[in-house]
């Protein structure tokens, strides 16, 4: 079995997560589908930045937000976090 410990594998964890929204980005790109490619885009880089040992989640959070309404994605980032 994998001898990973539990950091290694929380880190690995986040790593793929990244690995599949660089993946999901360019499968949207290649089939045009332009809304999937920005939220892909805006979100592909947080499980990197919460490994991250002086992670500020709260700031992290808003500099998404700011982000989100950059790409013209601001309604949909705030629907997202009202339902959760």
């Amino acid at each position: 079995m994998d001898e990973r410990n539990q950091e290694e594998t929380r880190v690995l964890l986040y790593k793929l997560i990244y690995q599949v929204l660089i993946e999901i980005r360019e499968e949207a790109f290649d089939i045009k589908n332009n809304k999937i490619e920005k939220l892909s885009n805006l979100m592909h880089n947080v499980p990197l930045q919460l490994l991250k040992a002086d992670c500020n989640h709260k700031e992290l959070l808003e500099k998404l937000k700011a982000q989100a309404e950059s790409i013209g994605a601001g309604r949909w980032f705030e629907n997202a976090i009202k339902q959760l």
